[in-house]
């Protein structure tokens, strides 16, 4: 046993650290979309349009709330059933958001 405290973080601590970052990136990228749309929202002006952007909110929460799930199940440590749900609704999910 070391007479010193290592300076050196613990791996969880990386991990969790690394976890933070991860969340805080995702919460400012949602932002960014949010006023992105929320823009679309003053420039869209034809019914076409109207229609266009409301499909596109209607995937992004179908999308998000997926996404949600996934990494909920990955906190909860369930990382089978996050893998399951990200291939067969998550990723999906993405593809209209993504234009595909």
């Amino acid at each position: 046993m070391l007479p010193f405290k290592s300076s050196r973080s613990q791996p969880q601590d990386r991990d969790r650290d690394g976890l933070e970052q991860l969340h805080e990136r995702i919460a400012a990228n949602k932002q960014t979309v949010s006023a992105a749309l929320a823009t679309l929202e003053r420039l869209v002006y034809t019914d076409e349009g109207q229609d266009m952007l409301a499909a596109i909110k209607r995937e992004r929460v179908a999308y998000v709330d997926s996404f949600t799930k996934v990494d909920k199940l990955l906190q909860d440590g369930e990382r089978n059933a996050a893998a399951q749900l990200l291939t067969s609704e998550t990723l999906p999910a993405s593809r209209p958001c993504r234009g595909m």
